[in-house]
């Protein structure tokens, strides 16, 4: 840019028919434009840099490194719908639960008793309402909700009449009642997918199934000003559910309302398909058999062969303590497991920000 400047002022002092104070003036008009040119693609080298900075990828427990073996059946297309840059979450913590709105709550939900109150390390006070059909839990400093049955599950999904009842159905019903039960702003809640669900004998959690055969409809959503829903190091379960019987009653319900969610300032490069395909092997896995396997159990040769076929894009809270909350890949499929007869469910994470 210098080198410019100087040489249209020789040629300027050349000008024989133009008296000092013209060539002057253009000389002040010159540099001044090349000083605006030079600002405006500095700051665009500046903001296109800062894009490319490395994030370092989400921490989440890795039982068994790099020793898996992972095939998968993804094709080109399936990365079609996934933004080419995305940000980052900045995630800050809410203050606890007061009295007020916790007993507003419990209010909503019938309960007039006063509720049992226990002391946790970890998680602080935790208060618990008991009734005959639901028991309510809050955690007064993680601003966490569940609501579970005070019965055994296994007769209310049995006794549920089917009523037929469309998906939209039941994310209606599940937002109407966060609205009216939680106090959540219905503009502030996002719906994520819909997960189907059946019990099976010896399992402590539900496994998933087909939407025709499911017995339980479990909604997902959440709430940030993020466009990905988010998830937590359990796939299963996104950051606010409801599952339902085929009813429409609810079974159970969890909402973690503990951080508000705002974009951070910068856009990251993602990973497009043949980078995903070329770092698969950095995937971790976080569950196996809808998370009824206990994965710190298993050695990686138990773990026969992973392969994938799905892929999702979702935002990981890796704690309730994390600043950042970045993008990562879901990668979804069977896996072929020691002790199991047939192939079962595999969930895995990769981190989404490219390192190119």
């Amino acid at each position: 840019m210098m080198v410019l400047v100087v040489g249209l002022y020789r040629r300027i002092i050349k000008m024989r028919k133009l008296n000092l104070k013209s060539k002057l003036i253009i000389l002040l008009i010159i540099i001044s434009i090349a000083s605006s040119v030079y600002v405006i693609f500095s700051s665009k080298n500046k903001v296109d840099t800062s894009k490319q900075q490395f994030i370092t990828p989400p921490k989440i427990e890795n039982y068994f490194g790099n020793n898996l073996k992972i095939t998968h059946s993804l094709k080109k297309e399936n990365f079609d719908n996934f933004p080419k840059n995305i940000s980052y979450l900045k995630q800050s913590s809410l203050n606890s639960f007061t009295q007020v709105e916790m007993d507003k709550i419990s209010k909503n939900f019938g309960f007039t008793i006063s509720p049992l109150e226990f002391n946790d390390i970890k998680n602080g006070k935790i208060y618990i309402w008991n009734g005959d059909k639901y028991s309510l839990i809050i955690y007064s400093k993680i601003r966490k909700i569940e609501v579970t049955p005070a019965v055994n599950p296994k007769s209310m999904i049995d006794n549920a009449i089917n009523k037929q009842l469309s998906d939209e159905d039941y994310k209606n019903i599940a937002i109407n009642l966060l609205s009216e039960k939680l106090n959540i702003n219905k503009d502030s809640l996002k719906f994520s997918n819909f997960a189907y669900l059946k019990t099976e004998d010896g399992l402590e959690n539900f496994r998933k199934t087909t939407k025709e055969d499911a017995e339980i409809t479990q909604v997902n959503l959440y709430s940030s000003s993020g466009t990905l829903p988010i998830f937590t190091t359990n796939p299963q379960n996104s950051q606010i559910y409801v599952q339902f019987t085929k009813d429409g009653e609810i079974l159970n319900l969890e909402a973690s309302l503990y951080s508000e969610y705002k974009l951070g300032e910068i856009e990251y490069k993602i990973k497009d398909y043949k980078e995903v395909i070329e770092t698969i092997n950095d995937s971790v896995l976080v569950s196996l058999n809808d998370s009824n396997v206990n994965l710190p159990d298993l050695k990686s040769e138990d773990i026969k062969n992973i392969t994938i076929g799905k892929v999702s894009l979702v935002y990981l809270q890796e704690s309730l303590t994390s600043e950042i909350i970045q993008p990562v890949f879901l990668l979804e499929g069977m896996a072929s497991v020691k002790g199991f007869d047939k192939e079962i469910t595999a969930s895995l994470y990769l981190s989404a920000y490219s390192k190119k």
